[in-house]
């Protein structure tokens, strides 16, 4: 009893010097320690540096990788622009020479994009793709004194060759100096260089048909090769100065030594590593990524669909027989599509990069793709509902930066890897467009595709099916699978117990 009574007394003096439950410990006017100042003060410090380098990185490199691969999407796209301005009546182009036209680019692209994505990881990427753009600028100039559709096929193809590294050789860059959380929105912004591209050769060759055509005994398909040919050749000159390589061994002038060390200790918290590792995974970690190819490659193929808007509005005509747009309204009627199709890219590669749900902004961009091919396949009876169809087809183009994003997510310790996997998936893009637009998307059968946009929108609807597998692999439904699978085992085992007991 004297025991018991004891520790009741010791616990009672215990809860009395215990604090009371709303009573609130304040520990904000306790003096920090010199180190603890210290170590505040320099995480401060540091991230005031780190948002201040990626400002400037951004108004930088991605201004610069902006202007540089819109000159190359109009040198790789301003061939229908000519046709549709001129060029198909001077040059006596009556079957699917645009077609061809397309097939050799899209040819030498496929054959060379492997081998200069390799390259990329022996020399120096502001070395290699700046000496690249200078030869495909050369010819895209020499296009303009072509006579006959041979001069065309040949540049199209040396075009091809140069410019198969610009796209993996700027994504692998890209890569390097952005953390995966960043990327999805700088990939948009680097690609909104593609409907900006359109808009401006749409543009230039409106105000080229109507100031130079004939000037010099020149057409004004003709001066827009010429110019384009100009302006490849000075971006290319600027590139051998901006392109910063990667952290580990940039020589840009633009970079001082701390910008690389913050650089560096970015891509070490996000567990990635940038340059050159001199390492390959095995064959059973590549097999874990064709699944990424394939989700690119059917979002990629999908996207034809809203490729020959401009041959569209060409074949239009009234009632009476004649055109519905002149060759100036052909290349401005255009520009609402491509500035939705930027503010697309824009807003899901944002809203994919602040949530990190990309299979979700997948499939709603590619459901509207879907909606407006399947739309298209059965063809709209009047003009409104065929332009509203044809517009929403651009609604689906942040896709591709997204998956971009989702794969640097997954390769984040081998750089050769990411250059070497953009370039397999854009090789298959190019290699079986080449062949397959000429069965899908016809130029003689325009505006009206016996095939083409039913196969888009399977296409899509595959797109879909693979993010939606990737999501249930990787996690979030898998993983909720599993949760409920571990709770109903747990019940499981918890009656069997009782029915022994």
């Amino acid at each position: 009893m004297e025991s018991s009574s004891l520790m009741m007394h010791y616990r009672q003096q215990e809860d009395e010097n215990k604090p009371s439950s709303n009573c609130k410990v304040s520990t904000t006017n306790l003096p920090a320690s010199d180190d603890q100042t210290s170590i505040l003060k320099e995480d401060g410090k540091s991230s005031n540096e780190e948002k201040a380098f990626l400002r400037r990185l951004d108004w930088i490199l991605i201004t610069y990788v902006w202007t540089s691969y819109c000159i190359k999407q109009i040198d790789a796209s301003n061939y229908k622009t000519a046709y549709v301005s001129g060029m198909k009546e001077d040059l006596n182009l009556h079957g699917n020479e645009l077609n061809y036209f397309d097939a050799v680019f899209r040819i030498g692209y496929a054959i060379s994009i492997i081998p200069s994505s390799l390259l990329l990881s022996t020399y120096r990427p502001s070395v290699l793709l700046p000496s690249l753009e200078l030869v495909w600028g050369f010819m895209t100039g020499l296009m303009a004194f072509a006579s006959s559709p041979t001069l065309i096929y040949i540049a199209r193809f040396i075009i091809g060759i140069c410019e198969a590294s610009s796209y993996p050789g700027t994504i692998t860059i890209l890569m390097n100096w952005y953390t995966p959380a960043e990327l999805s929105t700088r990939v948009s912004l680097f690609s909104t260089s593609y409907p900006a591209a359109s808009i401006f050769v749409g543009s230039l060759q409106a105000a080229l048909w109507g100031g130079l055509n004939g000037t010099s005994g020149m057409a004004g398909w003709r001066w827009l090769f010429l110019l384009n040919g100009i302006m490849t050749i000075f971006v290319a000159v600027a590139g051998y100065a901006i392109i910063p390589d990667s952290p580990n061994d940039s020589r840009a002038w633009w970079l001082s030594a701390r910008g690389r060390e913050i650089s560096q200790r970015r891509m070490q918290r996000a567990g990635k590593s940038v340059g050159s590792s001199g390492e390959v995974q095995s064959l059973g970690d590549w097999l874990r990524l064709t699944v990424r190819l394939a989700l690119y490659a059917l979002w990629s193929f999908s996207q034809n669909a809203n490729a020959w808007f401009p041959l569209y509005l060409k074949s239009l005509t009234l009632p009476d027989g004649s055109r519905r747009f002149s060759v100036e309204q052909v290349n401005l009627v255009p520009i609402p599509a491509y500035l939705l199709s930027g503010t697309a890219m824009v807003l899901f590669s944002a809203l994919s990069d602040r949530k990190q749900h990309r299979a979700r902004y997948i499939t709603v961009q590619l459901v509207v793709h879907m909606g407006a091919c399947i739309a298209l396949a059965r063809w709209p009876e009047t003009f409104v509902r065929q332009m509203v169809a044809m517009h929403l087809l651009f609604v689906s183009s942040a896709a591709g930066p997204v998956v971009l994003a989702w794969l640097a997510e997954e390769v984040k310790e081998v750089p050769e890897e990411r250059t070497v996997m953009v370039a397999a998936m854009v090789t298959v893009v190019y290699a079986v467009d080449c062949w397959a637009n000429l069965f899908l998307w016809p130029a003689k059968e325009a505006p009206r595709y016996r095939y083409g946009y039913a196969f888009a929108a399977v296409f899509a609807a595959g797109s879909i099916g693979v993010a939606g597998w990737i999501k249930w692999r990787l996690g979030g439904w898998r993983g909720r699978a599993m949760g409920w699978g571990r709770i109903a085992r747990g019940v499981r085992r918890g009656l069997a117990r009782r029915r022994v007991s």
